[in-house]
């Protein structure tokens, strides 16, 4: 093993190789290397052995000989399989090597890079080892700190033995997608299996685990088909704030893609920008900044901007974001938000013919990204900062990044979807947009000017005007300007007129500088000829 690496970042490539493609559906595979290099982290190198790994990962009995019973070893030789694969496939800029050498069943752990800071706003080093533990210390050392969630085992009532493999395989698959969203700690799901046949409330196992959250669930089967059943509780209180019951038909062909489809659907309904968790989680946070903030009260406070659309852009929010990030340079999370706030201000609130204030969000975006390479957050906004500078290649190889290192975060991938869409692709950013809102009905309204956009394009005004319906953000000048538009085209002058009226009245700059703020988010020639079109029926030129 590389000295230089340390426990943490081992866990943390644990993690991504877990929530990867390579290892989707590779219950026992993902059981196994999770086993081995927990032991070998937590000290126990001497307990990797066959006969102790048939009996915690492979469930034989105290009489299993593993001379006999060839289990571990036909495992551990797909392991060196998926992890080969997976290093061959990979994107996300591994920081280490995870192989298990010939003839032995121990981890070895080689450093891929050395990366200039290792980015954790919870410094794990002191965090006990008792996960019961785990949220209080959190929330001591930090003030606010990312949401502690378990998932707890799924209760089957009169399944078959494929609906079995289903049921195990459903909270391991949840748990391992989950610990890719950085914003998240998740409690490793074989030490809430212990939990299965207990009968303590949600109340009781959240007290247990140190969990802020509980995934729960249960299956029922009856005539060839199966009803699940999946609930997230906050476990304070142990009431359910999302809930949702999946019908499938049985099949033990499908039952992989099954997973993977319901796994999805759950992770985008829960998790991310725009997920229940954080949802809830912001009722606990103060909406005003202040002095001696947290690494997560910058993250949750710039969400809650992006939920009610109140922007934290004047100079007093900033200064506070960027003591944060002075306090802890290595914080690539804080960088990126300030990235994606100087891009905003130069966007949509500042008169900025210079784009000094883009080239301040892109320089912090790029930092974040050299901070941390698997900040997701951080090649959205990098993709945002290509987008204003007009170089739509670099939008689409940015978004590619995003949406390799988690495509379970509904929100970002949806976002750089967005983007796509704007700098013209269409095409790719259209069904991954579409996809993204059918994941979770709380998706930014925003979204729908990409849409609207296309159908301008498209020569339907008709469906361009029910686009802009839908992104109705009533204190969002862009809002109504997508209204102005359509209804300029489709020969509404009176419509038009209001709309544009109600722009201005948000956004009085705009009557100013029509074309500085159209062309931010409208980059094709064509496009800006629609809106063009559409605008001067309202009574304005963009030039």
């Amino acid at each position: 093993m590389d000295d230089a690496i340390s426990n943490e970042a081992i866990i943390d490539q644990l993690g991504l190789i877990m929530g990867s493609d390579q290892f989707a559906g590779a219950f026992r595979i993902k059981k196994l290397l999770e086993f081995i290099v927990k032991e070998y982290v937590n000290g126990r190198e001497n307990q990797i052995k066959a006969y102790n790994i048939g009996l915690s990962v492979f469930n034989r009995e105290t009489d299993f000989d593993p001379q006999i019973d060839p289990i571990v070893r036909i495992n551990i030789a797909r392991l060196r399989r998926h992890l080969t694969n997976y290093y061959e496939k990979s994107d996300y800029n591994d920081a280490v090597r995870i192989s298990i050498p010939k003839g032995t069943c121990i981890p070895n752990f080689k450093s891929l890079y050395t990366p200039t800071l290792q980015l954790t706003a919870l410094q794990r080093e002191g965090v006990p080892s008792d996960s019961s533990e785990i949220a209080l210390d959190v929330k001591h050392r930090l003030g606010h700190a990312e949401p502690v969630i378990a998932v707890l085992p799924f209760a089957g009532i009169d399944i078959g033995e494929s609906q079995a493999i289903f049921l195990n395989g459903l909270p391991d698959e949840l748990s391992s997608r989950l610990a890719v969203f950085q914003d998240l700690r998740v409690i490793d799901y074989y030490s809430t299996a212990q939990l299965r046949n207990t009968s303590f409330g949600i109340v009781e196992i959240g007290r247990q685990l140190g969990a802020d959250f509980l995934i729960s669930g249960s299956m029922t089967t009856a005539n060839n088909s199966m009803k699940i059943r999946v609930s997230l509780s906050e476990a304070r209180t142990g009431i359910q704030i999302w809930s949702h019951v999946f019908h499938r038909l049985i099949s033990a062909k499908e039952i992989s893609g099954t997973l993977t489809e319901i796994t999805e659907r759950i992770i985008g309904a829960v998790a991310g920008d725009y997920g229940a968790i954080c949802r809830e989680w912001q009722k606990a946070f103060s909406s005003q900044f202040h002095q001696d903030l947290s690494h997560y009260d910058v993250v949750f406070l710039h969400r809650q901007a992006q939920f009610t659309g109140n922007h934290i852009t004047d100079s007093k929010n900033i200064e506070a974001v960027e003591q944060v990030v002075e306090k802890d340079p290595r914080f690539a999370l804080g960088w990126a938000i300030l990235g994606e706030i100087y891009c905003d201000l130069s966007a949509i609130f500042q008169y900025d013919p210079s784009r000094k204030l883009v080239d301040k969000g892109y320089s912090y975006a790029k930092k974040a990204t050299y901070i941390d390479q698997r900040c997701q957050f951080a090649h959205y906004v990098l993709a945002y900062s290509y987008l204003l500078k007009r170089d739509p290649q670099k939008v689409k190889k940015a978004s590619e990044k995003v949406v390799h290192l988690n495509p379970n975060s509904a929100f970002l991938v949806g976002a750089t979807a967005f983007w796509l869409c704007l700098a013209g692709y269409f095409e790719k950013g259209l069904p991954i947009l579409k996809h993204s809102i059918t994941l979770n009905p709380y998706y930014p309204r925003w979204f729908h000017h990409a849409s609207f956009l296309y159908n301008l394009k498209q020569g339907d005004y008709a469906r361009a005007m029910d686009e802009a319906e839908r992104f109705h953000i009533p204190d969002f000048f862009w809002s109504y300007l997508d209204k102005a538009v359509a209804a300029g085209l489709l020969g509404k002058a009176d419509a038009a007129k209001a709309m544009l009226k109600k722009t201005i009245e948000l956004h009085p700059d705009f009557a100013s500088h029509p074309h500085y703020y159209v062309s931010a988010f409208v980059i094709e020639d064509d496009l800006m000829e629609k809106m063009q079109e559409g605008l001067n029926v309202a009574g304005l030129r963009l030039r």
